[in-house]
């Protein structure tokens, strides 16, 4: 079964205006004659992502919610007779792990990126599939994605609307005495219950006989909740591939490159500015050897003053280089001036890195301090890229920033970044006192805890321990409590870990 792709205009994904009626896409048209196939589908994905995802948003099961999304839209697009290309499975495989991460940690922050990425790279994996290898900008990446995101949620509609379509379109081809049938079950149902309670508030006797039947058939909590979010993933899901499939015009012509003197002029001066800033942080900062400061000036005070301002000149000098390979005609010289741009980049962000190792030598390491030296390291291997790219314009810079990026987030994420902070301040501190424990404890994540639990008072010079204890027993206590049952579908390493790390702990009472 095949269907002919053709294309259309973003505003074909809104509802129509009262009393006018627009063109239909030919992908829409196939999915509602197609209803029953692709209605089931959704409709059994969004069964499944409750099963998996009602009041468990941590466990085991979100990988498999990842697996069947993307499961569902190799179904639905080879139904229609598209085959799946090679390259987005790649895509499937980073979207699987970023799953699997969410599962092994007690970070709501870290699994709140993974779930982001997840997402981010199945709408990456649909547009390949529907795009093909276009060689998009940047800017083109972004615009598609954010219109994308804007049609999903205007396109909820989606299902009710191809419902009702093809049951109009199969209305002869059903017994019509099947609706009467319908209808009076639809009215009986709650018409007998209302009845049943008001005639057991009337009767004692009779509300005896059936008050069990009553408790057993009101509807729970729990199953509504599950069932209304069934019902979202179902619309959700259902809206995300129906506005996927349908390829937009691309109606611009081919964008003439710019002239490359205005870029040469304006990379020329920066470079000027960059080589005589970088030669004084190589002669001044960096001679004098590492972890030490200019005279009079503080730790504080020296990483402070100029780590932003830096980070976001080298991002600044990202964009300058990217913008310059995708919209500028090619030309030697501004390629040596991209090259030396890039180059000094490299000293602005070594000297980023400098100022922050020496803020956390000095103050320790928190999770944002962490997260932006693990940024520095992405931004240095995109700078890379961006090199390359400036002699081989061919890359697609923005595939390979997601990869890098992806990869690289995996690596930062699984190494369990809270058990880090907490193992590097543990053996880094020298006195221990309450706003420690209290950092440790309250803004890290449960993945700390086994580091945690080590902490004893003949380690350091100890101030209040008394305060400290209790808030180490009231710790090990909520962690044990909380984690001690959790069932099959709610398994998570990071809290199975603090669960164990704290077992012996719970009861309180250090010394």
């Amino acid at each position: 079964m095949s269907i002919e792709m053709t294309d259309m205009q973003e505003d074909a994904f809104l509802p129509a205006d009262i009393g006018k009626q627009r063109e239909e896409a030919a992908e829409i048209r196939f999915l509602k004659e197609h209803y029953r196939y692709f209605g089931t589908a959704a409709l059994l994905y969004g069964i499944f992502y409750a099963v998996c995802m009602y009041q468990n948003p941590a466990g085991i099961t979100f990988p498999f919610v990842v697996a069947a999304s993307f499961g569902l839209c190799i179904l639905g697009l080879r139904y229609m007779g598209r085959s799946i290309k090679r390259s987005t499975w790649l895509y499937v495989l980073l979207a699987v792990l970023l799953g699997t991460g969410v599962c092994l940690t007690a970070s709501e922050v870290l699994r709140t990126f993974h779930k982001a990425g997840a997402f981010l790279l199945l709408l990456l994996f649909m547009t390949e599939q529907i795009y093909g290898n276009e060689n998009w900008s940047i800017e083109d990446y972004a615009g598609h994605f954010f219109w994308k995101g804007i049609h999903i949620l205007g396109g909820c509609y989606y299902p009710f609307a191809h419902y009702k379509a093809y049951r109009e379109e199969h209305r002869k081809k059903v017994n019509p005495g099947r609706k009467y049938i319908y209808m009076g079950v639809g009215i009986a149902v709650p018409v007998s219950l209302l009845v049943l309670l008001l005639l057991a508030r009337a009767d004692e006797i009779f509300s005896h006989l059936f008050g069990t039947l009553f408790r057993n058939i009101l509807v729970p909590t729990r199953f509504l909740g599950a069932f209304l979010m069934a019902v979202a993933a179902f619309v959700f899901m259902y809206s995300f591939f129906a506005v996927n499939i349908v390829k937009k015009e691309k109606n611009r012509q081919t964008v003439k490159r710019a002239e490359p003197v205005t870029a040469i002029i304006v990379t020329g001066a920066l470079t000027g500015i960059y080589l005589l800033f970088c030669v004084i942080q190589v002669m001044y900062l960096f001679a004098g050897g590492i972890f030490r400061l200019p005279e009079g000036m503080t730790y504080s005070e020296y990483a402070r003053q100029g780590f932003f301002e830096l980070l976001f000149v080298s991002l600044l000098n990202l964009a300058i280089v990217t913008l310059c390979v995708e919209h500028v005609r090619e030309n030697k010289i501004l390629k040596v001036c991209l090259t030396v741009v890039s180059g000094c980049t490299y000293i602005l962000i070594c000297s980023s890195a400098y100022r922050m190792v020496l803020y956390i030598r000095q103050y320790h390491l928190t999770f944002l301090r962490m997260l932006v030296l693990w940024f520095l390291g992405v931004l240095t291997i995109w700078l890379t890229g961006a090199i390359v790219s400036i002699y081989h314009n061919k890359i697609n810079y923005f595939k390979f920033a997601v990869a890098v990026g992806a990869v690289g987030y995996l690596g930062f994420a699984l190494a369990r970044p809270d058990a880090w902070i907490a193992r590097y301040n543990i053996s880094h501190m020298e006195e221990l006192s309450y706003g420690d424990i209290a950092y440790m404890t309250q803004a890290l994540s449960d993945d700390a805890a086994p580091e945690i639990a080590g902490i004893s008072k003949s380690q350091w010079k100890v101030q209040d321990w008394e305060y400290i204890s209790q808030e180490l027993a009231s710790y090990h206590d909520r962690i044990y409590l909380q984690y001690r049952d959790l069932p099959v579908r709610k398994w998570n390493l990071g809290k199975e870990l603090a669960k164990k790390a704290v077992g012996e702990q719970q009861t309180g009472g250090y010394e």
